[in-house]
């Protein structure tokens, strides 16, 4: 074999397991090489390297003996930067996570005791992905020379690019001009459909202008742009690419259009989506929130724009579960999850479920007066829905209290600050009655 997935951890019945089940799953395709610390798989990397066989996935721990998972995925990260990198462990620490994130390329993290369909899930995504991110850079490298080659051998090439790669060009304006029958197919537009029209037909509305402003702005430049993009199918469904965006010149040197190659990734952001959503309601997870929020404020600051936070819980929500049972507490959270989305209009507010039956929000560039109205119209709404709950003190129906807080994008602002503020704020309106909200703007106090 040529390919090869390595396993390491300490503990040598946890390796048995993970052999076992590689070995079932991937074992016809892939060499499942184990390690019992980080210095041996350091050996084995090289071992393989000098046999030419392709580490494509490594799987490991984060508390071993001696090198510990940040540490080793940050130093075969630097020794095979396109191999992905999963980590299996119940003992790691937050920090030693961000390490590996930010310097490790970490592709996902997944805590024991591993559910069987998960892992399987997460590595065959990961192998793909691998596999697409070779052949794009493959592509990326040799399109241009393939397309000039005009030799009968190549042309049944050029063809099978046609038909596998999805790939387009267009005018100065955006307007298409050619496009692949890999584009027409993940699309489902017919070439006739699609000549003549501008790129934006395939826009989904779920992406953001900015993206598009950087990636206009990057390739005007004659600069090429790559990136992320989710589009819009013919028949409303959608589909994720990796797209690198140049321009076309003329003999003279002048942009004349711009020319994209895409790999469909859709099967890739579907594992990353599970790993940001809370599996009963299907809003963002408590994770997401997380990373999101920082990011947020970070933006907020570049742009001088106000953000805006709302955290709610479901009033009286234990003794609801104590009288109707668990499985109709859960129902209650789904409808109210289904609810908050709906009064949610834009692609840049974000909806998580924060923990039990507690709820954030966060919009962006909103004032004190449209923040103050959405909150309103989501109590409303979860009023609206009608569900009996005799055991409330405050209403037969099923309620929620609110806190609120608008926030300017000052240097000094951060997620502690403004979960705590907003918190209290909440707790402020339990304490008034219940069913209630209150908003307010955040100010620092020096």
């Amino acid at each position: 074999m040529s390919k090869a997935i390595l396993c390491v951890d300490d503990e040598q019945i946890v390796l048995s397991s993970l052999k076992t089940q590689l070995g079932t799953f991937f074992g016809t395709d892939y060499d499942i090489e184990v390690a019992q610390s980080a210095e041996d798989a350091l050996e084995i990397i090289d071992e393989l390297k000098n046999d030419g066989i392709e580490l494509e996935l490594i799987v490991s721990d984060f508390l071993m003996p001696g090198m510990k998972g940040d540490e080793f995925l940050i130093k075969a990260q630097t020794l095979l930067p396109k191999t992905k990198k999963l980590l299996l462990t119940g003992q790691a620490n937050l920090d030693g996570v961000a390490n590996i994130v930010n310097n490790g390329a970490l592709y996902r993290y997944i805590s024991k005791p591993w559910e069987q369909t998960d892992l399987v899930m997460t590595i065959k995504e990961a192998l793909k992905s691998y596999t697409t991110e070779k052949d794009l850079e493959f592509y990326m490298k040799n399109l241009e020379e393939l397309v000039e080659i005009k030799t009968l051998e190549n042309k049944s090439y050029l063809e099978i690019v046609d038909k596998y790669l999805i790939a387009s060009k267009t005018d100065l304006k955006g307007n298409i001009t050619e496009v692949s029958k890999a584009f027409c197919e993940i699309s489902g537009y017919t070439k006739e459909e699609l000549i003549g029209k501008n790129h934006n037909i395939v826009r989904h509305p779920d992406m953001k202008s900015e993206t598009y402003k950087n990636l206009w702005k990057t390739i005007k430049k004659g600069q090429a742009w790559e990136g992320e993009i989710k589009n819009l199918k013919k028949d409303g469904d959608f589909y994720w690419v990796k797209a690198r965006v140049s321009a076309n010149y003329d003999k003279d040197g002048n942009i004349i259009g711009y020319a994209s190659i895409r790999v469909d990734i859709t099967d890739k952001k579907a594992v990353e989506v599970l790993s940001v959503t809370d599996h009963l309601t299907e809003l963002y997870n408590r994770r997401f929130f997380n990373e999101t929020f920082e990011k947020e404020i970070q933006r907020a600051k570049r742009y001088n724009k106000n953000l805006g936070f709302i955290i709610f819980d479901v009033d009286y929500f234990k003794q609801y579960n104590d009288y109707y049972g668990h499985q109709k507490g859960d129902t209650v959270l789904s409808s109210l999850s289904q609810t908050l989305n709906n009064q949610l209009n834009r692609a840049s507010d974000y909806a998580f479920r924060l923990g039990g039956e507690e709820f954030g929000v966060l919009i962006t560039d909103i004032n004190l007066e449209g923040l103050t109205l959405l909150v309103k119209k989501i109590k409303d709404a979860i009023e609206e829905l009608n569900i009996a709950h005799s055991k409330s003190s405050i209403s037969e129906h099923i309620t929620a209290s609110f806190g609120a807080c608008l926030f300017e994008s000052k240097e000094n602002i951060t997620q502690e600050k403004i979960f705590k503020f907003t918190d209290d704020l909440l707790y402020q309106a339990k304490d008034s009655g219940r069913n209630n909200f209150i908003v307010k703007e955040y100010l620092e106090v020096n």
